[in-house]
């Protein structure tokens, strides 16, 4: 699993220039969670706080914002 972790990390713009030897080190020391999410589950809502970075490792998620006039950006 901690190389998936690692390709994913690779492919963030965040890490891009980090080596894998640095990255795996960056895993071991950091502590970190993964989450497996059901489909079309609700993530996180306006106004949570934010205290992590999140990668997705695998899939893919949608995010959407509504505005006051109930417009939506996805």
């Amino acid at each position: 699993m901690e190389q998936n972790i690692i390709n994913a990390m690779k492919g963030c713009s965040l890490f891009q220039d980090i080596g894998e030897q640095e990255l795996s080190n960056i895993l071991n020391n950091c502590p970190h969670k993964t989450i497996t999410f059901i489909r079309n589950e609700c993530y996180c809502l306006c106004g949570d706080m934010c205290r992590n970075v999140d990668i997705v490792v695998s899939g893919e998620m949608v995010v959407r914002m509504t505005g006051l006039s109930g417009r939506q950006v996805e």
